[in-house]
């Protein structure tokens, strides 16, 4: 098995934090070391799936009022607010270097950040494919794709969430 790279970024801007795993992702080569990043959010922000529309999911008026920034990922998966309470993992291999199944990737992918929390004292354990639970709750959002020769996991722990921030941007149907 070839090393594992581990970038400890420690607290970067939320550009940042998008940035850095999609250009190692656009330069992967077979050449290239497979990367594990570690880091956090300076500021909070929300993030956009690779496919989502703004409008449809967050509040364009709110952000702005609320001075959240709005990035999208070129990962999959859903739309999420992101702060300094969470810390993210983001898995950046060469796709050679990664099983063929989807359930595979994850199942490699996310069996660190299961057994770290379980050296915690939780009861961790990954759900479906790539749902991480403690007691039977989420914790943990992932996503994941393939961005030119290299096959991507992100992924974030929650140690702690703004629910009034998240639900004020959040767009909900009027009752």
């Amino acid at each position: 098995m070839n090393p594992i790279r581990l970038l400890r970024l420690g607290l970067v801007s939320p550009l940042q934090t998008q940035a850095v795993y999609h250009m190692l992702a656009e330069r992967m080569s077979v050449d290239e070391p497979d990367t594990i990043i570690l880091c956090s959010p300076s500021a909070p922000y929300l993030c956009l799936g690779y496919h989502q529309s703004l409008s449809s999911i967050f509040d364009p008026d709110e952000c702005q009022r609320r001075g959240l920034p709005v990035l999208r990922r070129r990962l999959g998966g859903g739309a999420t607010f992101l702060d300094a309470n969470q810390i993210f993992y983001q898995c950046i291999f060469h796709h050679s270097r990664m099983p063929a199944m989807l359930k595979d990737i994850y199942q490699m992918a996310l069996s660190a950040p299961v057994a770290t929390l379980k050296r915690l004292g939780l009861n961790a354990e990954l759900r479906d494919v790539n749902e991480i639970e403690v007691d039977g709750k989420r914790i943990a959002g992932t996503g994941g794709g393939r961005i030119d020769e290299a096959c991507v996991v992100v992924g974030n722990l929650l140690f702690d969430f703004d629910f009034e921030t998240m639900t004020s941007v959040w767009q909900t149907p009027s009752v």
